[in-house]
C-alpha cells in the first residue's frame, strides 16, 4: 500500500509540474505620473495635478461572475505620485446618484453601501498588498492581504480620503503616504487592482480581469508602471496616549481609580523595513471576550482583539506556531496558589494577567524579495497576595516570572504563486523555569499555471528544563492537489508526535495525531436561471493516534451553499461519524480511552439579501448518536434592522440543547490505581447578543454591545470508565449540577478628531455567576443575574498621532 501511494504521488508531482502547460493571462498596465503641484483631498478632482493623467477604465464584472462581461457603469481611475505619497482619484459614474446606497458605519466596517478600493502591491510579487477604500458615505477602511492568510482588517494606516457627488455619479480622492506602505529601494512595476461595488445591484467590478475559479487573489492583479526614483521622507510617527479608569466592584462596594500613559512608535528604518514599538500599553478598552463554559478536554480559543497584535502580523502566521494571546495571558502558576495556603489564610489578590511592559515588531522585505519579521514582547513578574485572617499579615507568591517572548520569520518568494518560510518562537522565563523553543518550515509550490500545488509545514518543539529531562516533539502536514478550476481536490496528511508542544507561544488543541484526509470541491460562479453561484465541499478523514498507532475514527463532512437569483443564500451541511470513536482525550488521563458512539448530524442555514432594511438569518442543526439515546440540536436566529443610514440594531439568539451527553466529571489516581468518573448529562445553553450602533458622521460613532450566556447542566447518571473504554454505572452522592451566567456590556463612543488621533469613552459591565441550582427557567434566572454582584468600568483614552514629516513641514512653513 505504501509503495502504491508513493507511485501515485510521484505521477501527480510529475504531471503537475512538468507536463502542465502555463495558461497565465496577460495583465493590464496602468501608468502613474509624477506630479509637483499640491492636491487638496476633498473628493473633487479639480486640482491641476489630475489634468493630463491617463485613466484606468473598462472594468469587468466579477460578482455575479460572467466571464468577459463589462461593468454596468463606467469607472475611471487616475493615479499619481510625488516623493511624499501616492494619489488616487476615481470617477464612479452612475445614472441615478440619488439611488446610491450609502449606509454609515464605523471605520473598517462596510455595511449596506457602495464603495471603491485600491489594492497596492509595491514589490509586485503577489505576496502582500495593502488595500485602501472608502464607502459612498465617506467611511475609510483598509486592510493588508496575503495569499496564505486572506484579508487582515485589523491593519490600520493613517491616510486621507474625500468623497463628493455630481450629476453623473460620485468621486473619490485618496492620499496614501509612504509611511503606510513598504516600498522597494529599486524601481519596479507594482501590482495594482481597483475594485468597485455598486451595492444596489450587488455588482462588484474589477479593473484587471479576475477568475473566481482560479486560486489566488493577489496573483490576478494588474501592473502599475511609472513609479520610480522615489525619495520618501523620514517615516517616523509617535502616538502617545493618556487614559484614566474608574472601576466599581459591587461585591466589595469599592471604587478603584487609575491613570496610565504610554506611547506607540513607528519608524521607517528604510523604504522597506519598519519598526513598530508599543511602550507601557493599555488594552483596557478592548472588547470583552465572548467567554463560555468549556467542558471539553481542549483549551478554549479566543480571537485576538489588541490592535498591536492584529496589525501587520501576516508574516508571523507562517508555520502555525504563533498565537498572540499567549503574550500577557494567564500566569503559569495561577491555579497553584491554593496549594500554598496554610491554615487561616486566604487569597486576597491573584491577577489574571501580567502587565505587558513593551512589545516590538520589525518587518519588511529586501530588494530580492526576502521577507523578514521579528517580534519581541516582555511581561513583568506577577504575584498573588495571601493574607492571614487572624493576624492580618500578608505575603506574596509568584505566579508568573518576568517573561520574554520572541519570534523570527524569514519568507522567500519563489515565484508568483510559491514560497518557502522559516519561523522560530522562543519563550524565556528565567533560570527557574523551562525555556520553550519551536521552529517550523512552511512552504507552497505551485505549477506555472497555478492549477496544482504542493504545500506543507514541518515543525520541531523543544522544552529545556533546569532539573529534569528535556522534551522534544515534532509535527508535519503535507498537502497536494488541484487548487484552481470548477472542480478541485487534495490529499493531505497530518502527523503530530505525542511530545509535540508549541503552546508556550502557539495554540494546539491536542497532539498525538495521525490524520489522512481527502478534500473535494465543486464550484459554479457563473449565474444560471436558478442561482447566482453554487459551492459544494466534501471532506473525508481517517484519524489515528501517532503513538501508539491506534484507530480513532473516520469522519465525513459535506456542505452545499447556493446563492439564489434574489441573492438569498441557502446551505445544507452534514457531519457523519460512521464508526465508534476511540477518544483518547476525554478521559484526561494518559493511556486511557473512551469509546464514543457513532454520530450523525444534519444542518442548514438561510441568509436573506442584506440590502433589505429588515432581515432574519436563520440556521439550525440536529444530531443523534447510535447509543444512549443521545441527541442535540442548535438553533440560531439573527434579526437585524436598519432604521436609517446611521442607526442599526441587531440581535442574535443561540439555543443549544443536548440530551444524554456522556462526559468527564473527575479523576483520582493513587499509586497504580486510577479511577475516572463520567457523567450522563442534559445541557441547555442560551446566548443572547444585542448590537446597536449610531454613526454621527465619518469620524464619530456610538456602539453598544450586550451579551448574556447561560449554561445549565443536569447530571442523570454516573459511571466509572473501564480500561476498555466502556462505562459502568455507579452510585454517586456528589451534586455536579450547575448553572453559569456570563453577562457583559461594552459601550463605546469614539471620535477621530484628527488623522490617526482618537478619543474614546468606554463603559464596561461584567457579571459572572455560578450556582448549583438548575431549577430556574430562563426568565427567573435573568432576574438573579441582574441582581448579582459584578464590576463596572468607565474609561477615557486619548491617543494623538504625531507625524515627524508633517511637524517638520509645518515648522518650516
Amino acid at each position: 500500500m505504501k509503495t502504491f501511494l508513493i507511485r501515485v504521488l510521484s505521477v501527480l508531482i510529475f504531471t503537475t509540474f512538468f507536463l502542465n502547460p502555463s495558461n497565465a493571462q496577460d495583465k493590464r498596465i496602468h501608468e502613474a505620473k509624477r506630479i509637483s503641484g499640491e492636491v487638496i483631498i476633498d473628493g473633487v478632482l479639480d486640482d491641476n495635478a489630475w489634468q493630463g493623467l491617463v485613466p484606468a477604465k473598462d472594468f469587468f464584472q466579477y460578482s455575479p461572475y460572467v466571464e468577459g462581461k463589462t461593468a454596468r457603469f463606467d469607472t475611471e481611475v487616475f493615479i499619481a505620485y510625488d516623493d511624499a505619497a501616492i494619489y488616487v482619484g476615481a470617477i464612479l459614474y452612475d445614472d441615478n446618484p440619488d439611488s446610491i446606497l450609502r449606509e454609515y458605519s464605523r471605520r473598517d466596517d462596510i455595511k449596506n453601501t457602495s464603495y471603491f478600493t485600491v489594492y497596492l502591491d509595491p514589490y509586485g510579487d503577489s505576496k502582500v498588498s495593502n488595500g485602501f477604500g472608502v464607502t459612498a458615505s465617506g467611511i475609510q477602511y483598509d486592510m493588508k492581504s496575503t495569499e496564505s492568510n486572506g484579508e487582515d482588517r485589523g491593519w490600520d494606516a493613517v491616510w486621507e480620503s474625500g468623497v463628493s457627488y455630481f450629476d453623473n455619479g460620485w468621486m473619490v480622492e485618496l492620499r496614501i503616504p509612504y509611511s503606510a506602505l513598504r516600498i522597494p529601494s529599486e524601481n519596479n512595476e507594482w501590482g495594482v487592482q481597483y475594485i468597485r461595488q455598486i451595492r444596489r445591484f450587488r455588482e462588484q467590478t474589477v479593473w484587471n480581469p479576475m477568475d473566481p475559479n482560479k486560486d489566488g487573489f493577489l496573483n490576478q492583479f494588474g501592473r502599475l508602471s511609472g513609479i520610480e526614483n522615489i525619495e520618501p521622507p523620514l517615516r517616523l510617527s509617535l502616538m502617545p496616549y493618556l487614559s484614566s479608569y474608574a472601576d466599581y466592584y459591587s461585591k466589595e462596594n469599592a471604587w478603584e481609580y487609575s491613570y496610565k500613559g504610554g506611547m506607540d512608535l513607528k519608524y521607517g528604518i528604510n523604504e522597506s523595513f519598519t519598526l513598530d514599538m508599543i511602550l507601557v500599553p493599555d488594552f483596557g478598552q478592548v472588547q470583552s471576550d465572548d467567554r463560555v463554559v468549556n467542558l471539553s478536554p481542549y483549551e478554549q480559543y479566543y480571537d485576538e482583539r489588541r490592535a498591536f497584535f492584529m496589525e501587520g502580523t501576516e508574516l508571523f502566521n507562517r508555520g502555525e506556531i504563533f498565537y498572540s494571546r499567549r503574550i500577557g495571558s494567564e500566569p503559569v502558576n495561577y491555579y497553584s496558589v491554593d496549594d500554598s495556603l496554610q491554615s487561616d489564610e486566604e487569597i486576597t489578590k491573584n491577577p489574571e494577567a501580567p502587565q505587558l511592559i513593551n512589545a516590538t515588531k520589525l518587518s519588511g522585505k529586501t530588494s530580492d524579495g526576502l521577507g523578514v519579521g521579528i517580534l519581541n514582547a516582555m511581561t513583568g513578574g506577577t504575584f498573588a497576595t495571601i493574607e492571614d485572617t487572624i493576624t492580618g499579615d500578608r505575603r506574596e507568591v509568584r505566579t508568573d516570572p518576568f517573561t520574554n517572548y520572541n519570534m523570527v520569520v524569514v519568507d522567500k518568494a519563489i515565484n508568483t504563486n510559491s514560497y518557502v518560510s522559516f519561523a522560530n518562537t522562543n519563550v524565556y522565563r528565567g533560570s527557574d523555569f523551562y525555556t520553550a523553543n519551536v521552529s517550523a518550515v512552511d512552504f507552497k509550490i505551485s505549477d506555472t499555471s497555478n492549477t496544482y500545488a504542493i504545500s506543507g509545514v514541518g515543525a520541531l518543539s523543544q522544552q529545556y528544563y533546569p532539573e529534569q529531562s528535556n522534551n522534544f516533539g515534532h509535527r508535519y502536514w503535507l498537502n497536494i492537489g488541484k487548487v484552481s478550476g470548477n472542480f478541485t481536490y487534495s490529499l493531505s496528511q497530518l502527523a503530530e508526535s505525542d511530545t509535540y508542544d508549541p503552546n508556550d507561544l502557539g495554540y494546539l488543541q491536542s497532539n498525538n495525531d495521525f490524520v489522512t484526509s481527502l478534500n473535494f470541491a465543486y464550484r459554479k460562479f457563473e449565474p444560471t436561471k436558478l442561482y447566482q453561484s453554487w459551492r459544494n465541499h466534501l471532506n473525508i478523514s481517517y484519524s489515528q493516534q501517532y503513538k501508539p498507532r491506534e484507530f480513532v475514527n473516520v469522519d465525513l463532512w459535506g456542505q452545499s451553499v447556493m446563492t439564489l437569483k434574489n441573492f438569498m443564500t441557502v446551505g445544507l451541511n452534514t457531519y457523519l461519524r460512521p464508526t465508534v470513536t476511540t477518544d483518547f482525550n476525554e478521559p484526561r488521563v494518559e493511556g486511557w480511552k473512551y469509546l464514543a458512539p457513532k454520530y450523525y448530524q444534519l444542518g442548514f442555514f438561510v441568509s436573506p439579501d442584506y440590502r433589505k432594511s429588515f432581515l432574519v438569518d436563520f440556521s439550525g442543526e440536529y444530531g443523534i448518536a447510535q447509543r444512549d439515546n443521545y441527541s442535540r440540536y442548535e438553533i440560531e436566529i439573527s434579526p437585524r434592522a436598519r432604521l436609517s443610514d446611521r442607526l442599526t440594531l441587531s440581535h442574535e439568539l443561540e439555543l443549544e440543547h443536548s440530551v444524554n451527553d456522556n462526559g468527564y466529571v473527575n479523576s483520582e489516581t493513587s499509586g497504580d490505581y486510577t479511577e475516572i468518573t463520567f457523567g450522563r448529562r442534559d445541557m441547555h445553553n442560551v446566548t443572547n447578543t444585542v448590537d446597536a450602533s449610531y454613526i454621527f458622521n465619518d469620524k464619530s460613532a456610538l456602539a453598544f454591545r450586550m451579551r448574556h450566556y447561560w449554561l445549565k447542566v443536569d447530571y442523570n447518571k454516573f459511571f466509572l470508565l473501564t480500561s476498555s473504554g466502556l462505562l459502568n454505572e455507579i452510585d454517586y452522592s456528589e451534586n455536579e449540577d450547575f448553572s453559569t451566567n456570563i453577562f457583559n456590556i461594552d459601550m463605546t463612543y469614539s471620535w477621530r478628531f484628527a488623522p490617526g488621533s482618537e478619543m474614546s469613552v468606554v463603559w464596561k459591565n461584567a457579571i459572572y455567576k455560578e450556582e448549583e441550582n438548575t431549577r430556574d427557567n430562563y426568565f427567573s434566572n435573568i432576574e438573579k443575574v441582574i441582581n448579582a454582584p459584578g464590576s463596572n468600568s468607565l474609561s477615557l483614552k486619548i491617543l494623538y498621532y504625531i507625524d515627524y514629516e508633517q511637524v517638520f513641514k509645518n515648522r518650516n512653513s
